[in-house]
């Protein structure tokens, strides 16, 4: 929000806020259930892998599903919640809403990888140099993004930001599954 606000102004940023307020309050649905799980699937992984797999797939097929419901809500409910919460007066904030739709799912997917898959695992320092990687790539695409496109440009570097972390945490649990479904914890 400080960089909308920065490069486009005080009423664009009102509106940027809204909507990124809304995809805040989808995150914090999903949360609680990631945060009671990861101690339970760190301990199991250390002793019994294949209890750890049970959980981690049923709460993958109770999650994911749970989440892309909350993104597809957002998408097509968008102008009704903004004109619930803030009125006619933050319209615009509907379509920033809609870009930012993808985001609890793209969120909750790179969780499931991530924080419950690669850290138990013994891949924290893998998990934590993906996320500063992207994070050194968004911060230059969002200034460009937004210097280019407003609002709409900084909805979307959030929306492109998840995505290339959920793309990135796939490749790191594709390329090292072996050893995190079969093999020992992994310092890499």
């Amino acid at each position: 929000p400080t960089l909308v606000g920065f490069i486009s102004g005080t009423q664009v940023v009102g509106y940027y806020v809204l909507a990124d307020r809304v995809r805040l309050l989808a995150y914090s649905t999903i949360t609680p259930i990631s945060q009671a799980l990861f101690p339970r699937l760190n301990s199991l992984f250390s002793s019994n892998k294949e209890e750890a797999r049970s959980l981690y797939v049923r709460s993958a097929y109770f999650l994911l599903p749970i989440s892309a419901l909350i993104s597809t809500s957002i998408f097509f409910a968008s102008e009704w919640m903004v004109l619930l919460l803030a009125g006619n007066e933050f319209a615009n904030s509907a379509t920033l809403l809609k870009i930012l739709a993808p985001a609890p799912f793209l969120v909750c997917a790179s969780n499931l990888l991530g924080m419950q898959l690669l850290i138990p695992n013994g891949f924290g320092r893998l998990f934590n140099r993906v996320v500063t990687s992207v994070a050194v790539g968004s911060a230059l695409s969002a200034f460009l993004l937004i210097y280019s496109f407003g609002a709409k440009g900084g909805a979307v570097s959030v929306v492109v930001t998840e995505l290339v972390i959920a793309v990135a945490m796939s490749v790191a649990v594709w390329k090292f599954r072996t050893s995190i479904f079969n093999g020992a914890k992994n310092a890499v």
